[in-house]
């Protein structure tokens, strides 16, 4: 049980980093559009 809620601490912070770097990416696709 224990191993399974350190896999989804890990999968949750690779997501949230996931998440942050593709707000980054449409930031600046949004500034170079307008």
């Amino acid at each position: 049980m224990k191993s399974l809620i350190c896999t989804l601490s890990e999968t949750k912070k690779a997501y949230d980093e996931f998440m942050s770097r593709f707000e980054q990416k449409m930031l600046i696709i949004s500034n170079k559009i307008f």
